[in-house]
């Protein structure tokens, strides 16, 4: 029996643009379904993805993270196919430099954060008219290129079975104590995420500040590792007590059922993540739709169920915002944060991490 197709929504703050498939009938639609040139610049930007009939994704996240949003993204859009890598950052944008210089590229959709911001911004990315397709100005606000995907957001965690909630620390500042000098209870990266707040809050002494921290640190004797998830490695299987991480890879522990809780050191350092159109992509109206679905509330939802959504880029404990499960933990800890807001936030961030591996002992 032939029934009619669905309809979706994409929204933005005050404002709706809503895609509704046309006809009924038991096959998927056509790029001749929607799209029209009556139609609204989102069913138009739907009928020539379909066209294209795929779009490549890269992102430093792992396939299995992301399947959620490739699932939800591929039945709101039929017949637009995606094919995702994971990659680094770093190596996504020298491969798509390479790319590019030779009028070969292969990327549709690219994200970015950290030191690889300016590049994007300066050299790399398309220009999209992203409000045209409903994008709300406050997820472009970085750049008018790169549109607010999802966030990683610093933090400290400790294991509840070898820290008593009333012994966990309140401050950075006790961690230098003795207690917290001992083998086995510190780890930290060698990149000093932990450092983070110091460069967003230039009150706080910017990057001689997080040296100088960092500096009193190393004297504790800490296990070092290269990032937050060989620390939440640790942390879970008890051979360290508390540890710098991310904030979705201490909620996927904590659903595992691991002894893991949010420790009130702040305030957590959020670090956006941006989704682009390279030039030269091969696919840009699809690689577009998908950028667009990932800004979307469906997007969103997706991320949500693998806690790598978008946050407030500044502390929000509204009833609203706390309805994340992220921002309800943080708020629950009382716990502050702020975010990069700016590409030479970006750069400095970058600058600090390479400081603080000297500290260590990392080149």
């Amino acid at each position: 029996m032939a029934k009619c197709g669905p309809r979706w929504g994409i929204f933005a703050t005050g404002l709706m643009v809503a895609l509704v498939m046309a006809g009924c009938g038991d096959s998927e639609p056509t790029s001749t379904a929607v799209g029209n040139a009556g139609g609204t610049p989102l069913e138009q930007l739907y009928a020539a993805a379909q066209k294209e009939g795929e779009v490549a994704w890269q992102s430093p996240r792992s396939q299995e993270t992301v399947q959620p949003v490739i699932e939800a993204f591929e039945k709101a859009y039929p017949g637009v196919k995606v094919k995702y890598i994971s990659n680094k950052n770093s190596s996504q944008i020298q491969k798509l430099q390479l790319e590019q210089a030779g009028r070969a590229v292969t990327l549709d959709l690219g994200m970015t954060t950290g030191s690889t911001v300016s590049t994007v911004t300066s050299e790399i990315s398309e220009v999209v008219d992203w409000p045209k397709y409903g994008v709300a100005s406050a997820d472009l606000s970085l750049h008018p290129n790169l549109m607010y995907s999802w966030a990683s957001t610093g933090i400290w965690a400790y294991n509840t079975e070898r820290v008593p909630a009333a012994d966990v620390p309140k401050s950075l500042d006790d961690l230098l104590k003795p207690q917290w000098a001992n083998k086995g209870m510190l780890a930290v990266d060698t990149g000093g995420s932990y450092t983070d707040t110091y460069v967003l809050n230039p009150e706080l002494g910017g990057i001689p500040a997080a040296v100088a921290y960092t500096e009193k640190l190393a004297a504790q004797k800490p296990t070092l590792t290269a990032n937050g998830t060989e620390n939440i490695a640790l942390l879970t299987s008890g051979q360290v007590a508390l540890t710098p991480t991310e904030m979705n890879l201490l909620l996927e522990q904590k659903h595992r059922g691991a002894p893991v809780a949010l420790a009130p050191l702040g305030p957590a350092g959020v670090s956006p993540t941006f989704a682009y159109v390279p030039k030269g992509a091969p696919h840009p109206n699809a690689g577009t739709l998908l950028g667009i679905f990932l800004s979307s509330p469906e997007g969103q939802q997706a991320l949500v169920k693998v806690n790598s959504s978008k946050v407030p880029l500044t502390t929000d404990c509204s009833a609203e915002s706390v309805k994340l499960e992220i921002v309800k933990e943080m708020c629950d800890a009382g716990l502050e944060w702020e975010a990069a807001a700016k590409p030479e936030d970006f750069d400095q961030l970058s600058e600090k991490g390479d400081q603080i591996a000297k500290v260590f002992g990392v080149s």
